[in-house]
């Protein structure tokens, strides 16, 4: 008993923390929930197959339609495991709660050791361990580490929990350089990997790293450490030789932080210098960069940044009352009271007051810390006089801007670290200048002055002061004890439905595809309702399934993901039935997953359940009335309802195309030019199954004799068809199209460039072309009157020139005389909006508030015809104009994007962005263009708004021109769903497959992987020992290689598809070894 009280005595400060810590838990956890919302990780849902992905993380076949991984998927690898050991014990609901508390808890006693053993070693064991239980307590509670955990997500909070370890470690490895010491350096940086996920806080690490160790060279501490490090010493001699025993000690840090971080970091480096445009350029990121930059501007002024108040105080969605409010709409309140606002000031102040007295003590250990206060809060604070200037040069450098377009998330944390190192040398410093029985009272005339005034000495003012400053930072954030820690939204109710579809999808070919439904935007986030309770997120099903999941939120890491996206929709929202079909036949697509349960807060009808209920089960007498009866059968056969599980509703599809393990064969393809975005591709339901070329970049056709590919003898597959109007899509931008727009006053022209070596193809015209495309319609009598489109062509261009169309099914549109008022449509804010009415113009402002006003009704317009949209604008500064086409039948925007954004402010013309808005549905009627003038924060967006047209235009002409040398492609293209069943697959891991084919191989057959086309993607003939040069695009997304014809057709032929980036996390698992190398040879030296 004795020795229990005497433990409890020594070890009262972290006795102390744990309770503090325990009170939280308390508090914050809700039974028979989820901790699930927003970005979330739940490999708790299957241990098996996300332990499987991050061990072969390169390629995530699981992510649609399988996509080079941006994020930093291995790194999540130690955690998993940890976690389903705790699995053995804990209940599944729990486990995601039991992780981010015990990051709590880990971070806080992180930072007690860490001020305690060093950076205030130079106190009386009484002020070491006040000072460090005040900066843990600060750690806990302060606004950086509440946004962090409100909605929690793992890489996040392994930063808080880890990062006072990680320098801890760092401190014991340099003060004594030993085989045990090196040994607890190397286990933190495992335990710390995951914070690797999300490579940028790796990476905001890794800087601070650099910093506190230049600092620690600089600041002359070699020379207080011991440097006994000759029984590692001699590993690094002939890389080290001349350098100061301090640098050798740096350089073996890092050198065991890459080796710990290889396996994901190499992966990661090598998406970084081949991928990452493609996620700077996903719809997403287009529509959202700019906007996170300028929320955490809004809030980069001084007194948010001192507060640690970040942008999520500004974020709203639907509550579960039904309301929009902000999601912190608690804490909101919490902070109207300016108490609290002030006591978050005073705790600012007095860690800067620690600075001071680092200072003025000499602290280094201390002081080391400063440059990365300075780095962190630089970008905290990047709208501040001083740190304004630093951060716009920063923030002009190339995928700066993209790698941190949220500072506040990557940067809060270290920087509230670094104000609770200082915070607790305050306390500490303080302390000192009391007198304490058994310790020896500070005589630094360089801080006695500022205790000179109080009555100190006593027992009563001493504990008065400590817990005063101890109990200040709980104070500040006394909520938490109420249940706020984690946003009341996130403690979710899963119902028992979805793990019902975890268990039927167990069961099935985990090498199917699945596409859910309904997805009416492109924004990768979904909204549910539960019945009682609201949910939103980036979505958690795959965690669950081990099939992949064509889901949005993948879109950000894949184009051919998006390009999905784009064609399906359209296809649906359309009610195109037979274009809905195709889509999933070139895609691939197995399985539908239809979940009752989304909601799309403000626009219901824009789910479209209805109508794809009756797209996927349409009735067959309706379908016999329009064909023959077998036709109707087979229709029926084609989608299947399987599964119900409450409001959730499992299709399967037969596919046409006879695919195993995501690999098929191909023969006789033709040659189709491709497109990089697009809503529909024509080509694939004319003529089917297809090879893509870029014709625009010189890229030949993937057959031919020379050296330097495979002789595929007499190829009557590269007869090519050429599309000059592949692509009429504006769903992204106002920059992508391929094609020319011309405005001729009275007419419209369309050009499309020709490539080399068309020049004796021939112009197929559309068949069966009812030339009703172009309607005019008087508004009068109604008296209708129809236009045909022509063609011209000087053997560079072609070019389609129709007239423009008055009457009911177009507009003109002056916004100067239609009578616009500034209008605020952001309810959360109280900035402010105007709109100015100019010759032939208007112009409108706002300044942290949307100017909504610009909107144009025009309820005539039928949605089975196409139009183009033209609209003049000028961009003055801020933001440009937002445009978004509003469906009056759906309530779905058809069209987002941003207009052109003005270099040139002073240039006095307007400029013309135009938009394709293709045929949709044909009972569908009536539009709505709005123009949203919009501002975040001080910035103040100003733009000029000038003559606005919508016209019809020929689109299924455009689309259908094509230029060939055949007349019947179809019937060359049908031997491709016939080969499949010769196929022996084997597909260990995603990156991985063995091929064996069975009987004869032809000259112009094709191998096809359904896995989203990268050149990362190899094949390799086993019998011949070659590489298959010839690899290119199938269908505009998957991977072809051509075949050579086999001389023995009695004989298996056995090919290795395998992507080769894989083995670049193999490597890294090899630092591991030399980790353990390094480690063993120190040993034997001893």
């Amino acid at each position: 008993m004795k020795k229990i009280k005497q433990l409890i005595i020594k070890n009262w400060s972290v006795i102390a923390i744990v309770i503090i810590w325990f009170g939280i838990v308390l508090t914050n956890f809700s039974p028979n929930t989820f901790l699930s919302g927003w970005d979330n990780l739940h490999s708790e849902f299957n241990f098996s197959i996300n332990l499987k992905r991050a061990l072969f993380a390169s390629w995530q076949e699981y992510q649609g339609l399988g996509l080079l991984g941006g994020m930093g998927h291995g790194a999540d690898l130690f955690r998993q495991i940890l976690l389903w050991i705790s699995s053995l014990v804990l209940p599944v609901n729990f486990i995601r709660y039991f992780f981010h508390f015990s990051m709590l808890l880990s971070g806080s006693l992180g930072i007690y050791f860490l001020l305690k053993d060093f950076v205030l070693e130079k106190y009386s064991e009484f002020g070491k361990k006040w000072g460090a239980l005040a900066g843990a307590i600060f750690y806990l509670f302060n606004l950086g580490t509440l946004q962090s955990f409100y909605l929690a997500w793992e890489a996040f909070s392994v930063h808080f929990g880890f990062l006072p370890w990680l320098f801890w470690g760092v401190f014991k490895y340099l003060r004594e350089p030993s085989k045990k010491n090196l040994l607890i350096f190397v286990l933190i940086n495992i335990l710390a990997v995951s914070q690797g996920y999300v490579a940028t806080v790796f990476l905001v690490y890794v800087m601070a790293l650099g910093l506190v160790l230049a600092g620690y060279v600089a600041l002359g501490h070699s020379g207080e450490e011991r440097s006994d490090d000759s029984r590692i010493r001699f590993w690094m001699r002939p890389v080290t030789a001349g350098l100061t025993r301090m640098t050798r000690k740096v350089l073996i840090i890092f050198l065991i932080i890459f080796c710990v971080n290889a396996f994901w970091l190499v992966p990661n480096l090598y998406f970084v210098f081949n991928d990452v445009g493609t996620n700077t350029g996903a719809k997403m990121n287009l529509m959202a960069t700019e906007d996170n930059l300028l929320r955490n501007k809004e809030y980069g002024d001084f007194k948010n940044s001192a507060l640690l108040k970040g942008f999520w105080f500004e974020n709203v969605e639907l509550q579960n009352n039904g309301s929009t409010d902000y999601i912190m709409g608690d804490w909101v309140n919490h902070f109207q009271n300016p108490y609290f606002s002030g006591i978050g000031y005073m705790l600012f102040g007095l860690s800067v007051l620690g600075i001071i007295f680092s200072l003025t003590t000499k602290n280094k250990k201390a002081l080391v810390f400063l440059p990365v206060l300075l780095l962190a809060f630089t970008f905290l604070a990047n709208d501040t006089i001083g740190f304004f200037s630093l951060n716009k040069i920063l923030y002009k450098l190339p995928l700066f801007s993209q790698i941190f377009r949220f500072p506040f998330t990557k940067f809060s944390i270290l920087t509230a670290f670094c104000l609770a190192v200082f915070y607790g040398v305050f306390i500490s410093v303080i302390l000192s200048c009391f007198r304490h029985s058994g310790e020896e009272r500070s005589d630094d005339s360089r801080i006695r002055f500022w205790m000179r005034s109080s009555p100190v000495g006593g027992s009563l003012t001493r504990m008065t002061i400590i817990l005063f400053f101890i109990l200040l930072p709980i104070i500040f954030l006394y909520p938490i004890f109420q249940g706020k820690l984690f946003y009341v939204k996130e403690k979710a109710k899963i119902p028992a439905e979805y793990f019902l579809v975890f268990d039927f999808f167990k069961n099935q070919d985990k090498n199917t595809r699945i596409a859910n439904f309904p997805q009416p935007t492109f924004w990768g986030w979904t909204n549910y309702n539960w019945g009682n309770q609201l949910y939103s997120g980036s979505g958690f099903l795959w965690y669950g399934i081990k099939q992949p999941i064509l889901d949005r939120a993948f879109d950000v890491w894949s184009k051919q993901n998006e390009n999905y996206y784009w064609e399906i929709s359209y296809a649906l929202y359309s009610k195109n039935r037979e274009l809905f079909e195709n889509i999933l036949e070139k895609y691939q697509v197995n399985w539908l997953l239809v979940d009752g349960n989304v909601i799309n807060p403000g626009a219901e009808k824009a789910l479209f359940l209805e109508e794809l209920e009756k797209l996927l089960m349409a009735d067959s007498s309706q379908l016999t009335a329009n064909s023959n009866k077998q036709s109707a059968i087979s229709y029926k056969q084609k989608l299947e309802l399987v599964q119900t599980f409450g409001k959730i509703k499992i299709y399967k599809i037969n596919l046409e195309t006879g695919v195993n393990d995501f690999v098929w064969l191909g023969e006789n393809l033709p040659v189709i030019n491709s497109y990089e975005w697009g809503n529909y591709d024509r080509a694939y339901g004319e003529i089917g199954n297809y090879i893509s070329i870029d014709r625009h970049s010189g890229e030949d056709p993937p057959f031919g004799g020379d050296d330097s590919r495979i002789d595929v003898g007499q190829a009557s597959m590269t007869e090519e068809v050429y599309y000059p109007f592949r692509s009429v899509f504006t769903g992204r931008k106002t920059d992508e199209l391929d094609i020319e727009i011309e405005d001729l006053g009275d007419r419209i022209v369309f050009k499309a460039p020709l490539p080399d070596g068309f020049e004796n193809y021939l112009i197929e015209l559309p068949k069966d072309y009812d030339g009703k495309e172009l309607v005019e319609v008087d508004p009068g009598s109604f008296e209708t009157k129809y236009f045909l489109p022509t063609i011209d062509s000087d053997g560079q261009t072609l070019s389609v020139v129709f007239p423009k169309i008055k009457g009911l099914l177009s507009a003109e549109i002056n916004p100067s005389k239609q009578n616009l008022q500034a209008i605020n449509c952001n309810q959360f804010s109280q900035g402010q909006v105007g709109l100015e009415n100019m010759q032939g113009l208007v112009r409108l402002q706002a300044q942290d508030a949307t100017n909504c006003g610009a909107s144009f009704y025009l309820p005539d317009l039928s949605h089975k015809y196409a139009y183009l949209i033209s609209a003049e604008a000028k961009n003055i500064s801020g933001k440009p104009l937002l445009f978004w086409l509003e469906n009056l039948t759906n309530r779905k925007a058809d069209l987002e994007a941003y207009l052109s954004k003005e270099l040139d402010a002073e240039r006095y013309t307007l400029n013309a962005d135009y938009f394709v808005q293709p045929p949709m549905a044909d009972d569908g009627l009536g539009y709505t263009l709005h123009f949203d003038n919009i501002s975040i924060g001080r910035q103040e967006s100003i733009n000029e708004l000038g003559k606005i047209s919508v016209l019809p235009i020929p689109y299924n002409f455009l689309t259908s021109l094509k230029l060939t040398q055949i007349s019947n492609l179809k019937s060359q293209n049908q031997n491709a769903k016939l080969k499949a069943n010769s196929l022996l697959i084997s597909h260990p891991n995603p990156s991985l497959y063995k091929v064996q084919i069975n009987g004869e191989i032809r000259s112009n057959e094709i191998l096809i992987l359904s896995q989203s086309y990268h050149s990362g993607w190899l094949a390799f003939n086993l019998d011949t020992k070659r590489i298959i040069k010839d690899h290119f695009v199938v269908n505009n997304w998957s991977n072809g290689w051509i075949l050579l014809a086999n001389t023995q057709p009695l004989l298996p032929n056995t090919y290795i598809l395998f992507f080769w980036p894989q083995y670049l996390q193999y490597l890294g698992f090899g630092f591991y070894l030399i980790i353990l190398l390094f480690w063993l040879r120190a040993k034997s030296r001893k």
